[in-house]
């Protein structure tokens, strides 16, 4: 593990020069660098110097970062800082600080710059290595195991949060930190809303059943998604679901290396419209999957990014018709080699329980 934290260091120091530094604040990246997870943690990366701030709450998880950080507890953010950043430009995460916190950095430091990171380590985390992707599939074989024991308390009279609390207490069982999201699995005319909130809403013969999953595994994240039916499936609702299902496998047979993410997001949604559900595929066709269940590459009809290996993304079409039913069929990517491998093992074919 220690050799892959080093390597993330030596990309990021790579972006700066001898008189520069970077505050890094948003926990995700904080883990990403050091390996440690907290709700008070920073970090001060300069070309030779790299702190892990924190405080004594965690002291002892800190020291034990296998990327080498100093640790630094004793005193407040700024004092911390007043001992240790000597550069002239210094890079912060605008968004993740408060307003007080940047006045007091102003007040402070009168003569160093403090530019927003931007895109420094957006695109350092856009390409996993393998200690990432391994993890990665973990969680998600924990979310599929989970998925298929939680199947076998589906039955009529059941709730979504009865099936909510089942599949969360398995993936706990298994291995799983905590969930990726807040869990979502809605019946019938629920599952319109795609990202409904599970209620006392009881299991029918008839209803599509969407449940939209995922846990975390040593601070990475799992994300799949699979629409089954109850008792009995309509004409219509098959159709719909053999579109979402086509789309998923066009998009799919699309993406590779050097390919625009806008257009596999077009070839989905074209599909899906020209067999006449219009206007009912309302979000992208992905987005990517990491240390958080949404980061880059985001994969719309807006994206700029071009698919390249070590990506991981998720491809995740679906149709939504209110008062009815709701169906998306997702499945969390990744690139290697050129070729194109799905982290999920879950049948996606229709289902009838």
């Amino acid at each position: 593990m220690k050799q892959f934290y080093e390597s993330r260091l030596q990309k990021l120091r790579a972006q700066l020069t001898e008189q520069e530094g970077i505050l890094v604040s948003d926990p995700k990246n904080c883990f990403y660098f050091s390996g440690i997870n907290s709700s008070n943690i920073h970090l001060y990366i300069t070309h030779h110097k790299a702190y892990l701030l924190t405080d004594f709450r965690y002291e002892t998880a800190a020291k034990e970062n296998e990327a080498g950080f100093t640790v630094v507890t004793e005193g407040s953010l700024v004092s911390k800082l007043k001992e240790l950043m000597t550069e002239s430009t210094v890079y912060i995460e605008q968004q993740f600080l408060t307003v007080h916190f940047y006045k007091m950095l102003l007040d402070h430091f009168p003569n160093t710059n403090f530019p927003n990171v931007k895109s420094m380590i957006m695109d350092l985390r856009l390409v996993k290595d393998a200690s990432e992707l391994f993890k990665l599939q973990q969680a998600q074989r924990i979310a599929d195991t989970a998925y298929l024991k939680m199947l076998s308390f589906v039955k009529k009279g059941v709730t979504e949060q009865d099936l909510k609390a089942e599949l969360e207490y398995q993936m706990a069982k298994l291995g799983a930190q905590k969930t990726s999201f807040d869990t979502i699995i809605l019946f019938g005319d629920h599952a319109a809303m795609p990202h409904g909130e599970p209620s006392q809403r009881r299991l029918v013969a008839g209803d599509a059943l969407l449940c939209d999953f995922g846990c975390v595994y040593e601070g990475y994240c799992s994300d799949v998604t699979r629409t089954a039916f109850f008792g009995q499936v309509s004409e219509k609702a098959k159709h719909a679901y053999e579109t979402v299902l086509t789309a998923h496998k066009m998009a799919w047979e699309f993406i590779g290396v050097g390919k625009a993410c806008a257009d596999a997001d077009k070839i989905a949604r074209e599909y899906i419209e020209g067999k006449g559900y219009v206007g009912v595929f309302g979000h992208s066709l992905g987005h990517g999957v990491g240390v958080k269940i949404h980061e880059h590459p985001t994969i719309g009809q807006s994206s700029t990014e071009i698919f390249e290996n070590g990506m991981v993304f998720s491809n995740e079409p679906g149709i939504y018709l209110p008062g009815e039913f709701g169906i998306r069929i997702e499945d969390t990517c990744y690139l290697e080699d050129g070729k194109l491998y799905s982290t999920t093992k879950l049948e996606k074919e229709l289902t009838i329980l």
